[in-house]
């Protein structure tokens, strides 16, 4: 992923030393192997946390897969069902759907209304407490759903 003058050119946040955004996914998953206990609620921050970072680096999938991904978000935001439920309507959805873009950081298939900039990213939650992990995840994809929904709305 490219940076722009230590930024994230796909979410806009300030860089971690490597220079690769990505490297934010492990610092989550390192915070949820802390504060995590396999409750629903657990499960549930689990992927709103991969979820709103996938959504904010649309480069990283397919656009079918972005799609697939911000609908299931947004789902999850406005009216949750128990994640048992969701992972199986994922595998249905995404069943013959190819993921991963196979040149990460080329954003010449997103829409050119993405956001670029985001008013949370994954740079906010790894500062936060780790207590506050399942809120700020939680509060993260809201924002996250909210900004896309007014940037690039949804085909009803």
């Amino acid at each position: 992923m490219t940076a722009t003058a230590g930024h994230c050119r796909e979410c806009g946040a300030a860089l971690p030393e490597s220079g690769d955004c990505g490297d934010r996914i492990p610092e989550l998953l390192e915070i949820e192997w802390r504060v995590l206990d396999g409750s629903e609620d657990s499960l549930r921050a689990h992927f709103f946390a991969i979820a709103s970072f996938q959504v904010q680096h649309p480069s990283r999938m397919t656009p079918e897969a972005t799609a697939g991904l911000r609908i299931q978000l947004t789902r999850m935001v406005r009216d949750p069902i128990p994640i048992a439920s969701l992972r199986i309507d994922v595998r249905r959805a995404f069943h013959d759907v190819k993921v991963n873009n196979p040149n990460p950081g080329d954003r010449s298939a997103v829409d050119p209304r993405w956001p670029t900039r985001w008013p949370m990213t994954a740079a906010d939650i790894v500062t936060r407490p780790a207590d506050e992990y399942i809120a700020a995840v939680s509060e993260w994809a809201q924002t996250t759903a909210d900004t896309i929904d007014l940037a690039v709305p949804a085909d009803r």
